[in-house]
């Protein structure tokens, strides 16, 4: 899985795993969040939408996530 560096206030880089069906987004706290169970469809609507940020923090946010802190 290849992170996608982001310009944005709220995280820095964002990637889709084929294999786990799955979301990550690391955000300015190094924080990567693992949304599991994600369609590469629901990844690319995040990726072209023209408010990241307010997709991040309102919808992405609420949905059922696991951390990892970035070392």
């Amino acid at each position: 899985m290849k992170m996608i560096g982001m310009k944005s206030k709220e995280f820095k880089s964002i990637g889709y795993n084929d294999v786990e069906k799955a979301i990550y987004v690391k955000d300015m706290q190094d924080i990567i969040r693992v949304f599991e169970n994600k369609s590469k469809e629901e990844f690319e609507q995040f990726m072209y939408s023209k408010q990241q940020d307010y997709f991040y923090l309102f919808v992405l946010r609420s949905l059922d996530h696991k951390t990892m802190t970035y070392t």
